[in-house]
């Protein structure tokens, strides 16, 4: 009889550096446990975020804050936080946030908006153009770049998923 596999969820690599002491307490808590020190750890920072309130499940809605914030994308990531906790967005979220708000192309209206009505809780971003844009929009928040016309990188975008063919710096059509 054949075994089903059970779905891989993504991970990601947090380094951290703590003392000698305190990785030596983690290893031995986590042999005790039966576990590997990423196990743990990661056991451990679930335990921490519930406590802290951004993982605990809403009897009702059966949600938490973190359910809320947590998209695979990280612009809808960065939409999210702004909307649902803005003082805790970072200088380059900030600066993201601003390049998004002041160009109409990221809004279903086409207007650009301004930054304190936080439009992103109607949920008025639209996505797709955000997402296209979006390793541009790293790059002039990172001052490696001016802005570009978004219109056009997003034209040209479509034009590329039209004919199938990839856009430059894109390697296949699955690229976009």
């Amino acid at each position: 009889m054949a075994r089903k596999k059970k779905a891989k969820l993504k991970t990601s690599k947090v380094e951290a550096r703590v003392s000698d002491r305190l990785a030596y307490g983690v290893e031995i808590a986590a042999r005790k446990a039966g576990m590997s020190m990423s196990g743990y750890l990661g056991r451990a920072l679930e335990e921490k975020l519930a406590r802290e309130g951004l993982d605990r499940k809403d009897a009702a809605t059966m949600r938490s804050p973190l359910d809320d914030l947590w998209s695979p994308e990280e612009w809808e990531r960065l939409v999210r936080l702004a909307a649902h906790a803005p003082e805790l967005l970072s200088e380059e979220d900030q600066t993201l946030l601003g390049l998004i708000m002041r160009s109409p192309v990221f809004f279903t209206n086409g207007e650009a908006q301004d930054v304190d009505d936080m439009p992103l809780r109607g949920g008025f971003v639209r996505g797709e153009n955000v997402g296209v844009c979006w390793g541009s929009l790293l790059q002039v928040a990172r001052g490696e770049t001016p802005a570009p016309d978004w219109n056009a990188e997003i034209d040209a975008h479509h034009a590329h998923v039209a004919t199938g063919s990839p856009a430059p710096g894109w390697s296949s059509p699955d690229d976009f």
